[in-house]
């Protein structure tokens, strides 16, 4: 079964922002790819990294233990410097690329693949899912859930509270810093510290608890 798939490339971001950095882009795009490969599974293959590098740093497949390495050659600055729009499509068009390369080499079937490239389309390159499991307040009238959008530039986290007919009694939007996949890892849990009171925990930091009052 096919974990993951991670776009690298060959950019020097040293002093760049999180929200400027090629690899950190793509993330978005490369977890809904994944998301729609749930059933696929091919022999030797698990994570696929696809390395966007300039020509000469071209390499061939590299494949061991699940783990398989293959080499787009792409100039990273011409991607950047397009719209929103047209770089998200490129993510895409990169993942693809590397599928195609890989299927030569493991002759397996494309179709899967064309499907959740279809699917990554309808959804508009955004990721949109339920951040760490919905939690119950003390007295069990009240539910927690935080909701994640995540694309190419921006990731916005929500709490929500709804009763028991689920409706919607309070809403706030989490202050994050957006650094891709990394601001969600940096997070801990939803915690009810009362019946009316509720803390988005840091994992490694208990200041940037943030506590909200519902």
């Amino acid at each position: 079964m096919i974990k993951e798939i991670r776009i690298f490339s060959d950019q020097n971001d040293a002093g760049l922002k999180s929200e400027e950095i090629f690899d950190v882009q793509a993330e978005p795009v490369c977890h809904l790819f994944v998301k729609h490969l749930e059933k696929v599974t091919i022999e030797k293959l698990r994570i696929i990294n696809i390395h966007c590098v300039e020509k000469k740093h071209l390499e061939k497949i590299q494949s061991m233990d699940g783990f398989c390495d293959v080499f787009i050659e792409v100039n990273v600055s011409e991607v950047l410097a397009l719209s929103k729009v047209d770089r998200q499509a490129v993510f895409l068009q990169l993942i693809m690329a590397g599928i195609h390369k890989l299927q030569k080499n493991f002759h397996f079937s494309l179709i899967p693949f064309q499907d959740a490239a279809k699917e990554v389309v309808s959804q508009e390159y955004a990721l949109t899912f339920e951040w760490r499991k919905k939690k119950w307040s003390p007295d069990n009238k009240r539910q927690a859930i935080v909701e994640v959008y995540w694309d190419i530039e921006t990731i916005r986290m929500t709490l929500l509270v709804r009763d028991r007919k689920k409706n919607i009694i309070y809403s706030a939007p989490i202050e994050i810093t957006f650094s891709g996949e990394s601001t969600l890892n940096m997070l801990g849990d939803i915690k009810w510290v009362d019946n009316n009171t509720i803390q988005i925990t840091h994992q490694f930091d208990k200041k940037k608890n943030q506590t909200f009052y519902v």
